[in-house]
């Protein structure tokens, strides 16, 4: 039996995830949207790079975490190599979807 409190977070969670992908989506489209110079501003790599700057700031709040929590972990075994193959399948999704957005409505997509 799953308790009150789990079915609460687990709520919360998906609702956080609802609308942190619907506001990605919107921004995104948004970006696509406007015009510089009289030009459309449509540079899905460079909203890919930006992207992946965010998600990297999230190994600092990682690594400090570990830091003031100084958890004895054993040793990892894992080779980190492991994680560039789907790293590299994630940047080539995340610049085919923002290549998507420039052509197509938010609300296709």
């Amino acid at each position: 039996m799953v308790s009150r409190s789990s079915r609460v977070y687990l709520w919360f969670l998906m609702l956080g995830m609802l609308l942190s992908g619907t506001s990605n989506t919107l921004f995104a489209k948004i970006t696509d949207s406007t015009v510089v110079a009289g030009e459309l501003y449509t540079h899905p790599f460079l909203q890919t790079l930006f992207m992946f700057i965010g998600e990297y700031l999230c190994f600092i709040v990682y690594f400090l975490k570990k830091k003031v929590v100084r958890q004895q972990e054993e040793e990892d075994t894992i080779n980190p190599m492991w994680f560039a193959i789907p790293a590299f399948l994630d940047l080539c999704a995340s610049s085919l979807i923002f290549i998507a957005l420039t052509l197509i409505n938010a609300s296709v997509y």
